[in-house]
């Protein structure tokens, strides 16, 4: 259910013959940390991500997003031109990428927890890369 989160489940399968002493059961339990991720408890996804190339020094971007977790561990950031990764800090808004080519460079960002990461942010047309 978008916007909820599971927090116990329980489906049971029963089986039992007229007449026989045979019987069987089988019962399967999920549970999990509520959160207002997609998927058993993982981070919500980030939104609004927003490169900027530093004009002083193109070699440097500084990538902004708006945190939308409550329970990420770290974000990672990901320049998936060059398919690097970085790993930032919980609560993070920004981080200062350097070192890059001064070509076209794209940018994702995810939060991670213990359960595993959220979806990767999309990259649109241009608002996710310099």
């Amino acid at each position: 259910m978008p916007g909820k989160s599971l927090t116990n489940w329980q489906l049971s399968a029963e089986n039992g013959e007229a007449g026989s002493d045979d019987y069987a059961r089988v019962t399967f339990s999920l549970k999990h940390a509520g959160g207002t991720g997609i998927g058993l408890g993982r981070p919500a996804e980030p939104s609004n991500v927003v490169p900027t190339r530093d004009a002083a020094d193109p070699t440097r971007v500084v990538v902004e997003w708006s945190d939308q977790a409550t329970d990420e561990r770290w974000y990672e950031v990901s320049d998936s031109t060059l398919r690097q990764i970085k790993k930032v800090p919980p609560n993070s808004t920004s981080f200062t990428w350097t070192g890059l080519p001064a070509e076209k460079q794209c940018f994702q960002v995810r939060a991670v927890n213990l359960v595993g990461p959220s979806a990767w942010t999309p990259v649109r047309a241009t608002a996710e890369c310099v």
